[in-house]
Formats: C-alpha cells, structure tokens, sequence
C-alpha cells in the first residue's frame, strides 16, 4: 500500500509551472477554472503544485493581507502586468 500512495504523490512538472517560477517574486492576476480572479505577489511553487499568492490588502472594504495558496491543476491562466516578452530562463 505504501508504493501505491508514494506513485500518487504529484510533482509541479506541469507546464504551466515552468512559465510560473519565472514570475516569482511579481505581481501576477490569476484566473481559476471555478471563474475566480486572484491578483497578489507570486511567493511560491510547492514541488507538489501548490502556488502561493499574497493579496494586498485593501481599505474599503477592509481586508487585510492575506495568503492565497492554490492547486496549480487549479489555474486557467494567468496574467502579469507589463510584461510584453517572456523572462529569460535562469
């Protein structure tokens, strides 16, 4: 039973999290495939898939910071302000 469940463990090998990791650190706009938008700071990208997003707060209505962490398999697209050509590869 433990070799079946080490096969399900996933890996962020998608493509989607090659174009992510080269916009870490920016301010990104996510859109989910539910139809949410979540726009934030891009912190991380777990090895399991799991992004993490940190949201600005807000003053009216009141919000404070928060952290958003979402399944990579989660994510439609995503979006990021000003950036007209790819990063280059590091």
């Amino acid at each position: 039973m433990g070799e079946k469940n080490k096969n399900k463990k996933k890996k962020c090998s998608e493509d989607l999290c090659e174009f992510l990791v080269k916009y870490m650190g920016q301010e990104i706009t996510i859109h989910t495939k539910s139809g949410d938008t979540i726009t934030g700071i891009l912190e991380s990208i777990s090895k399991s898939g799991i992004v993490t997003i940190r949201e600005d707060g807000m003053l009216s209505p009141f919000m404070g910071e928060r952290l958003t962490f979402i399944r990579v398999e989660d994510i439609e697209s995503f979006s990021v302000e000003g950036h007209l050509t790819e990063p280059e590869s590091s």
